[in-house]
């Protein structure tokens, strides 16, 4: 976050705490699928250049957020003339880098007991690939990823 400092409209960070750990951040407005509820076509096909724009800017820092979906995209403004943001970055790494490495060692890979909660368990015994459908093959398989240009 402090790397971007706000390129691709991430937030940028305004303060850290220590005890407890938090971090305040300035406010990026309301989820996308909001938006997609309330535009018209134009504004939606629009919408996508403006992503791909602001991602851009993300990736200019030598950055992949490896988990962009609607709910990772914000948008201050109006409907009209929105600014989009790109948000949650906790899967973010420089190219190259395994995703998240720093942030989660071993916890999201580990073949031990799994979070009740975690949904990898129908997908025990297989391949890594296959036990977070959600992830990225090269990120459930713990391998770099790259930007290619």
């Amino acid at each position: 976050m402090l790397e971007l400092n706000g390129a691709g409209g991430v937030p940028r960070l305004r303060a850290v705490c220590a005890a407890p750990p938090a971090l305040l951040q300035e406010y990026v407005g309301i989820t996308y699928d909001n938006f997609l509820r309330n535009c018209s076509v134009e504004n939606f096909l629009n919408s996508l250049t403006s992503i791909c724009e602001r991602l851009q800017e993300v990736h200019a820092k030598d950055i992949v957020h490896n988990d962009l979906k609607f709910n990772n995209i914000t948008y201050t403004g109006t409907i009209i003339e929105p600014v989009f943001h790109i948000i949650d970055l906790g899967w973010a790494c420089h190219s190259g880098q395994v995703a998240a490495e720093q942030v989660f060692p071993d916890s999201v890979y580990s073949d031990e007991e799994e979070d009740e909660d975690d949904l990898s368990d129908e997908y025990e015994g297989a391949a890594s690939d296959d036990r977070f459908p959600w992830m990225a093959p090269e990120n459930g398989a713990r391998r770099p990823v790259f930007l290619l240009w």
